[in-house]
């Protein structure tokens, strides 16, 4: 039952578990705290970095960001610092007027040149790439060229097959036929020597062997009458 000043039973396990949650999170913040505090201190600049900077644009000139980054006196005093850290940092110098007379006028110059160097730089690159791109389609192109060439000559090569497979089997049924002509031919040469024989043999009186005279046949049938 239900009694006044009394938690329900829901309230009473919820609070515990709120409690935990609350504690979880203070956790965390006070975890990251210190992670926040060196990422702030990492990006703000103190004045040995600037003066690293200075110099290195004074020795390699601007736009030489990583040759900076690279130099063996300012390397160790910029290496928490990009090439794209060193060059913001420098434009915003150059705008804020914290530079002299001299690294002002004279980085916006070497600036400015690095900057014409750089284009020309990737107009010499686009250049190429482009030469490149063209010098690949024009190597496809003949690629291609050579395959269509190259399948027409196979398909020349097995048409001239077919033709000739062709008129290989014309040529053995012309062979057959006139190995057969020449026999009838033989044949009826003999037909024809015998017919002449035939006919001598009955010129002269000679009797055939397997015919019967007319004449003989005559007498018998008179005979019988």
């Amino acid at each position: 039952m239900f009694r006044a000043g009394e938690p329900l039973d829901g309230a009473a396990v919820a609070r515990p578990r709120i409690r935990a949650r609350g504690a979880a999170h203070r956790a965390s913040l006070s975890a990251r705290a210190p992670a926040s505090a060196m990422a702030s201190a990492k990006y703000k600049w103190t004045r040995a970095e600037e003066d690293a900077l200075r110099d290195g644009v004074r020795k390699h000139g601007p736009g030489k960001w990583r040759t900076i980054q690279k130099d063996p006196e300012l390397g160790d005093i910029l290496r928490a610092r990009s090439n794209v850290d060193l060059k913001d940092k420098w434009r915003n110098l150059r705008e804020s007027g914290a530079l002299d007379a001299t690294d002002a006028t004279g980085g916006a110059e070497e600036e400015r040149e690095a900057s014409d160097r750089e284009r020309a730089d990737g107009g010499g690159k686009r250049r190429r790439r482009d030469g490149d791109e063209a010098e690949t389609t024009n190597a496809k192109g003949k690629e291609n060229a050579m395959d269509a060439a190259t399948n027409a000559l196979f398909s020349e090569t097995q048409r001239v097959k077919r033709e000739a497979s062709a008129a290989e089997a014309a040529a053995s049924a012309a062979e057959a036929h006139a190995a057969r002509c020449e026999r009838e031919a033989w044949e009826a040469e003999k037909l024809a020597r015998e017919l002449i024989d035939e006919a001598q043999r009955q010129k002269v009186g000679i009797p055939v062997e397997g015919t019967v005279d007319v004449a003989d046949v005559a007498a018998d049938l008179l005979e019988e009458e």
